[in-house]
């Protein structure tokens, strides 16, 4: 296990560094060809048996690569705990009590490495650059800008949301005071989404495929 959890922790750390919209010309594919030239090997295997163990490991591990990119670049900033005399991005408002698979498939892509580690995070803004569950079409659009992503790039990251589960306190509002949802899967919601309490319950937000990263 402990093997296990060191090989997920060099999964996350890997994939962050090779994020695609924050690369760069120092960074390369085959890093770590002398040093670990198994590497790759080594963390496909990891997050394959992460995965298989839990489903939902899946999206967490795809929402933890987001939300440590969108604030300062991939810099595995989101992976540090608070001190005594340091405060990090964990528990953010967007982050706080949802994001999981710190330890640690679908799709696959080839990855740059060679992106070192911060050794400083940012509370602030994880919590101002961070997109809100309750931010207009508008302000999300604006704020992805900012990362140098477009619309296009907006509805493909905040699509991933349709794998995985996700907590009642982040769509209550829509299910029980908005009209424009389809009112089969609001009242589907509902079921597990009471109008008071449950805030921990999960839902599917993807009832024909919740799991699969495709």
């Amino acid at each position: 296990m402990a093997s296990l959890t060191r090989n997920l922790g060099l999964a996350f750390l890997c994939v962050v560094f090779g994020f695609v919209c924050f690369s760069n010309a120092q960074l390369s594919s085959n890093y770590y060809g002398v040093s670990c030239p198994n590497l790759q090997t080594i963390v496909s295997n990891a997050v394959r048996q992460a995965v298989n163990r839990e489903a939902r490991l899946g999206a967490s591990i795809l929402r933890l690569f987001f939300h440590d990119c969108f604030v300062n670049g991939c810099d595995a900033s989101i992976l540090m705990d608070d001190t005594t005399t340091f405060t990090g991005e964990k528990n953010a408002n967007p982050n706080r009590n949802s994001l999981r698979g710190f330890e640690l498939e679908g799709p696959s892509w080839e990855v740059q490495f060679g992106r070192r580690d911060a050794r400083t995070a940012s509370l602030s803004a994880a919590n101002t650059q961070l997109p809100q569950t309750s931010s207009s079409l508008s302000t999300l659009i604006s704020l992805f800008s900012t990362k140098g992503l477009s619309s296009s790039d907006m509805t493909a990251l905040l699509g991933s949301h349709t794998i995985g589960q996700a907590g009642c306190t982040t769509f209550r509002n829509r299910i029980y005071n908005e009209t424009n949802i389809d009112s089969q899967f609001a009242t589907t919601l509902r079921a597990t989404c009471p109008a008071s309490g449950g805030d921990a319950n999960l839902a599917s937000l993807d009832v024909q495929t919740p799991e699969p990263f495709r």
